[in-house]
């Protein structure tokens, strides 16, 4: 039964948005982190055959999402090797997995969505905008941070909630300018693009059996890279140059192993669209809805293995950037884009299956 909630003041692949259902109606505008089985590393949750239609809230107001990265069912951690990734069965080593949700809310018992206030907390939360961490700085990811997110909270009108829908991705009016001017959780450049503006919605960086991770700094022009510093360099956008010839003092991923970064881009080729950033050709918001689903008990589920389910991590196509950089034509961004529910105009949309439901247990 549901509960009142008290009261409180990628030939060019044009990305679109798909659901797992018709997006529902209305006007879109403290750390509770799954825990690990410390005997099996295993996160402790099971994916629900039937979730409850109820969503409770704390009796201060503040309503809390719960999100887990994973590799399948094992948690996401930096350092852990996870097998049988993609098409060829490939071993990563993650280095990195964050992205950003907006246009959060719950859907009450007509079929509409009330949107969540998010508790600006002036680091995690911005207006409508809210990241999600998972890395934690150490090993592979010591190109991140320490402090890791794995909640959103917001305020709610009162009301009987069921289900629950978001947007991966950063709204057009935020997805513009330079991160050293933008509000935090905007204003870290690891998840900006290089040009002309906006952010990388989601980022995933790891080694590869196939591509390891290799950043290299040449101390001369023109000299071959010697061994691999310690990896990821500690900031610097990749420069995609020939296999060890660099420029003196750049910091050189070459390749770093299959990076997924998905968000708008070719922004300075095409018109606004209506899920797109000003300017940009690209659109790769992705709204995602669970029909089903109480924040008191279940927990949204984000899967590095069903993501790159349909991919080949162990190869870039030559002629390309390192793995996917949400490029037209990149034949390692099309098994991204069936597994996120995006697709070219006027063709089926596959169910995205990135994002979960799950009970936390």
């Amino acid at each position: 039964m549901a509960r009142t909630l008290p009261l409180l003041a990628i030939s060019g692949l044009t990305l679109l948005a798909a659901c797992q259902t018709p997006p529902p109606t209305g006007d879109l505008t403290g750390e509770a982190a799954v825990r690990l089985d410390p005997a099996t590393q295993q996160a402790r949750w099971r994916t629900p055959g039937n979730v409850p239609a109820s969503s409770g809230v704390p009796s201060d107001g503040i309503h809390t999402i719960r999100f887990a990265g994973t590799v399948g069912d094992a948690g996401f951690q930096c350092g852990a090797a996870y097998g049988g990734i993609g098409v060829t069965g490939s071993t990563i080593l993650p280095a990195d997995f964050r992205f950003y949700v907006s246009e959060v809310a719950l859907i009450d018992d007509s079929g509409r969505a009330v949107p969540m206030n998010l508790v600006q907390d002036g680091r995690w939360q911005y207006q409508n905008v809210a990241l999600l961490d998972f890395e934690d700085g150490s090993g592979p990811c010591a190109g991140g941070t320490a402090d890791t997110r794995q909640t959103v909270t917001g305020a709610l009108p009162p009301g009987r909630y069921r289900g629950l829908t978001f947007v991966l991705g950063v709204p057009p009016q935020l997805n513009v300018g330079s991160p050293a001017l933008a509000a935090s959780p905007l204003n870290n450049p690891d998840l900006a693009w290089p040009a002309p503006g906006g952010f990388r919605f989601l980022k995933v960086d790891m080694a590869t059996t196939g591509l390891p991770l290799g950043p290299y700094r040449a101390p001369i022009a023109g000299a071959f890279a010697p061994a691999p510093l310690p990896y990821p360099p500690a900031y610097g956008q990749p420069v995609y140059v020939q296999p060890g010839y660099v420029q003196p003092g750049v910091v050189v991923v070459a390749p770093y192993g299959f990076p997924v970064h998905i968000g708008g881009a070719d922004c300075a080729a095409y018109p606004p669209g209506p899920y797109s950033p000003p300017g940009c050709g690209f659109p790769t918001r992705m709204r995602v809805t669970f029909p089903d689903f109480d924040t008191g008990s279940n927990v949204v589920i984000a899967d590095l293995r069903a993501l790159l389910a349909s991919s080949n991590v162990d190869v870039n196509t030559p002629g390309t950037p390192a793995g996917c950089q949400s490029t037209a034509g990149d034949p390692d961004c099309f098994g991204l884009a069936s597994r996120l529910g995006l697709t070219t105009p006027g063709a089926y949309a596959p169910p995205q299956s990135f994002f979960r439901p799950g009970f936390v247990q």
